[in-house]
């Protein structure tokens, strides 16, 4: 399969050889590797093996937190002889809260990058051109930069 992708603009030099696309439901081992390297340690650590992140990052893409919504959902990889996530946005439609911003996560060696403020920013324009006008998070108490970092994007607590 060919995956259209292109270069990630946000920073001159910061991003050089990053990529972005779109997620596919093909993803969900490289998703369930990024989401366990960048949760690894965190306060969003749930103490889970790199094979049941990878059924989680599976069932997310079949549905587990509601369809995903595939124009809005986003992956950056790392241009190496392998495709490597190093950042991704995964947004669903949930039941309960509609419009979610699922999974924002970023491998420790591309934090600080502005990889996940541009999918974010990509995802909500995606999202407006579908006349999808809110979309909410759920954010872990103390997981502070990821509250900056979605205050400065203009979310604000409910």
């Amino acid at each position: 399969m060919v995956r259209s992708c292109a270069p990630l603009e946000a920073g001159p030099s910061a991003l050089e050889n990053i990529y972005v696309r779109g997620l596919d439901g093909d993803d969900g081992i490289m998703l369930g590797e990024l989401l366990y390297v960048a949760y690894k340690g965190t306060i969003d650590d749930e103490g889970q093996s790199l094979e049941e992140a990878h059924s989680e990052a599976i069932e997310t893409l079949q549905g587990r937190y509601g369809h995903i919504i595939w124009p809005a959902s986003f992956i950056a990889t790392e241009a190496t002889d392998a495709e490597i996530a190093v950042s991704c946005c995964v947004v669903t439609d949930s039941e309960k809260f509609g419009p979610l911003l699922a999974f924002v996560a970023t491998h420790p060696d591309f934090q600080k990058r502005g990889l996940a403020r541009t999918l974010i920013a990509k995802s909500i324009d995606a999202l407006r051109d579908v006349d999808v006008h809110l979309v909410k998070l759920v954010v872990t108490n103390g997981n502070e930069s990821a509250m900056s970092l979605y205050r400065k994007l203009g979310f604000r607590d409910s």
